[in-house]
């Protein structure tokens, strides 16, 4: 097409010249005079004939030509441009409206921004929904208003980069909505390249769902494997063997006592076959029963195992799992280690076997009865044949199947002692009576003879049974006479020996108390001459003299000290007691205040709890919890501040007092020795004392008929406690403390 163009063109152009070179001739040829005269026809316009004017006319005619020329080339031209721009501008709407509608109707939020400055060019109907803004709304501002604000940073460096490289990246970003919801989404973006502009577009897909969804997939695998470790663990804490195996007899599942059994680890068992882990011989009988348990619903069978001291058995319920069309795809156990039961069962026969022999030796005849009164079973001595008569001793002569009942009813006498055995028997059977014994006497030779008749009801897993015997006790019949009538005798002497005994007892402790009392007297003198002997010449003799006299002075105080404390001894003993109720709270302080010197020298720190009534004594009572806290102050640690507690805790309707300390404590070979009258456990250099109040402590317990004892760790402390009971009207007392502690 553009070669004929051409073409035509150049014979236009010819043309032209052609026409040009003509009339150029036309003016400058010398034309001839004559020329006009050939002319025979006279021309009408003479002066047009010259060559000027030919020649314009000439150029007039190429211009003509060569003007209508390109008036037609040009406007064909005109046309097809024209044609070609509509066509381009119709494929340009329609790509445009393909492009729209792809990112329109797309699922994902589409925006599209200059990669020179970030600014949004573009954005679709699910960006709007995304971001709650309108296009319009976005058009034109930063790519920043897409994300949370504090973000904006690190989302304008990421662009940044991602222009730099022109990499396609997918990143997992939130973006903020215009209400201030932050929405996961995760961003597609790539780099257009257009010449005069470089464009970025990314497509915002929101993951919100999809992240809900993997956090309740999350919770729920989370809550598969708590279960799943719920689940092993209760396995796991169960005594039975479990185990689950696939239909090829290769485990999927044990327990810990599957693991103890075999001596192995889980890891070591799953995926093996009982091939594996098992003698042939065992294994092939197990897979038989499992392939039987995948053909039944439920099988119950008893199986060995090997185990170190040899085979235990098992009894083993397997049952199969089946899929959702019904099918079974693995076979479950659940196995119990009756060893020990299958032996108690063998035992148990090999028992009854004893006991049955035990009772065929027996001597004395037994039957045992069923709720209606036949015999079930008897002994050999039920057998022998009866050497009396059955109407007044009802025992032996019947055999197993008879009715025991009937056979004791058959008298005709109502007061028979076999109609009354009977009856005693029925009211056991209706449970009116338990276990009933009847004595039976048949006076023969000098005394006659006795038996008792024992009814014993008993009841195993099973219905009634009386267990029937008769004892003959004629011996001791005859020892009983002869104890009742030795205990008479013997009562006598010790009635008359207790007396003669609490006689000594009062002489004793008169003798004490007078002892005491009058020792002191030559012991004042002597103690008063010693001390006049001291003050005189002390210092005037030499010093084994003065010695001497210290030696005298200290005896005598001593022997002053063991004499008011045998005394006071004595007085506990003598001094008769006047028992009333006491607050304990009350006497506590008054023992306190007796001791005020020595606990404020002390600096002892005493605890008191709540402390109920006692019974009592109260000059006694107080000289009791005085003693105790005195020594508890006395033996201490040295450096030590003694910290004492007194507690009370209920007993026997009454009340057990401790007073605990933190001293230097008691080795256990002398907690008895204690309570002795003038033991002592430590020297006088350490610790004073005469060694007998603990020993007046036993004394004043003992009067109020309580006891005592003591608790105590060497180096960490002691706790006395003494029990006081109490009369029968403090019993609502003692509740009422009870529930308040």
């Amino acid at each position: 097409m553009k070669t004929n163009y051409l073409l035509q063109a150049t014979l236009l152009l010819l043309v032209a010249s052609a026409c040009l070179i003509a009339g150029i001739f036309s003016v400058y040829w010398p034309w001839p005079e004559t020329s006009r005269e050939l002319s025979h026809t006279p021309l009408p316009y003479p002066e047009i004939a010259s060559g000027p004017l030919f020649a314009a006319l000439f150029l007039l005619l190429a211009a003509l030509l060569i003007s209508y020329w390109y008036q037609k080339k040009i406007g064909q031209q005109y046309q097809k441009l024209l044609q070609q721009q509509q066509e381009y501008t119709e494929h340009l709407y329609r790509s445009e409206q393909k492009f729209r509608t792809l990112i329109e109707t797309a699922n994902d939020a589409i925006f599209i921004a200059d990669a020179g400055n970030g600014q949004l060019l573009d954005a679709n109907r699910k960006a709007e929904e995304l971001l709650g803004r309108s296009a319009h709304e976005l058009i034109g501002r930063s790519l920043t208003i897409l994300h949370p604000p504090e973000e904006a940073e690190y989302y304008i460096h990421l662009f940044q980069e991602h222009v730099r490289t022109g990499g396609i990246d997918t990143i997992e970003a939130e973006v903020i909505h215009q209400n201030g919801q932050r929405i996961p989404v995760e961003i597609r973006a790539g780099l257009c390249d257009l010449g005069s502009i470089r464009l970025v577009h990314g497509n915002f897909r929101d993951v919100s769902q999809r992240k809900k969804n993997q956090e309740t997939l999350q919770k729920a695998l989370t809550q598969v494997a708590e279960s799943q470790a719920t689940l092993q663990a209760i396995l796991d804490r169960t005594a039975s063997v479990i185990f689950l195996k696939d239909s090829d007899g290769r485990y999927l599942l044990v327990n810990r006592a599957f693991e103890l059994l075999l001596g192995k680890n889980s890891l070591e068992i799953i995926g093996c076959s009982d091939y594996e882990l098992f003698p042939p011989a065992l294994a092939a009988l197990y897979h038989e029963n499992d392939q039987r348990a995948l053909q039944q619903n439920i099988l119950e069978i008893e199986e060995f195992i090997p185990q170190p001291d040899g085979l235990h058995t098992f009894l083993v319920t397997k049952f199969p799992l089946l899929d959702l069309q019904g099918m079974p795809y693995a076979v479950a156990g659940v196995a119990t280690d009756i060893t020990e039961r299958k032996q108690m069962e063998s035992a148990l026969r090999e028992n009854e076997r004893f006991s049955r022999s035990i009772i065929n030796a027996l001597p004395e005849p037994l039957c045992v009865l069923d709720q209606t009164g036949t015999i079930l079973a008897v002994n050999q001595a039920w057998m022998q044949p009866p050497q009396l008569p059955f109407a007044q001793i009802p025992f032996g002569h019947l055999q197993e199947g008879s009715n025991y009942l009937k056979a004791c009813c058959a008298e005709e006498s109502p007061n028979s002692p076999s109609r009354q055995f009977a009856e005693t028997i029925s009211k056991i059977i209706r449970s009116e009576l338990s276990q009933q014994s009847m004595e039976f006497h048949w006076p023969e030779q000098r005394h006659g003879r006795w038996f008792i008749g024992t009814i014993t009801p008993f009841q195993s897993d099973g219905p009634l049974r009386l267990l029937v015997m008769r004892q003959e006790t004629t011996r001791i019949k005859q020892a009983e006479m002869m104890q009742r009538h030795l205990t008479t005798v013997l009562d006598e002497q010790v009635a008359q020996r207790t007396r003669e005994l609490q006689r000594s007892n009062q002489d004793l402790q008169q003798f004490a108390y007078i002892a005491s009392h009058d020792l002191q007297e030559p012991l004042r003198q002597i103690s008063g001459f010693v001390q006049l002997l001291k003050r005189r010449y002390h210092g005037q003799l030499d010093e084994k003299a003065d010695q001497f006299i210290d030696f005298t002075a200290e005896g005598c105080q001593r022997m002053q000290e063991l004499i008011n404390s045998l005394l006071g001894y004595s007085r506990v003993g003598t001094h008769p007691i006047h028992i009333q109720p006491l607050v304990a709270d009350q006497l506590v302080q008054r023992a306190m205040e007796n001791l005020h010197l020595t606990i404020q020298e002390s600096s002892a720190q005493i605890t008191c709890g709540t402390l109920p009534t006692l019974w009592g004594d109260q000059q006694q009572l107080v000289q009791l919890l005085q003693n105790l806290l005195s020594n508890a102050i006395k033996f201490r640690l040295p450096g030590q501040i003694p910290h004492i507690d007194i507690a009370a805790k209920p007993y026997q309707n009454s009340w057990i007092i401790t007073i605990k300390d933190d001293g230097i404590g008691i080795d256990p070979t002398h907690q008895e020795r204690i309570f002795e009258i003038f033991q002592r456990l430590n020297s006088r250099v350490s610790y004073s004392g005469t060694g007998i109040g603990l020993s007046i402590c036993k004394r004043i317990v003992e009067r109020h008929n309580g006891w005592m004892m003591v608790e105590s760790v060497p180096g960490e402390g002691s706790a006395f406690s003494f029990f006081l009971p109490a009369p029968q009207q403090t019993n609502e007392e003692a509740e009422k403390f009870s529930s308040s502690l």
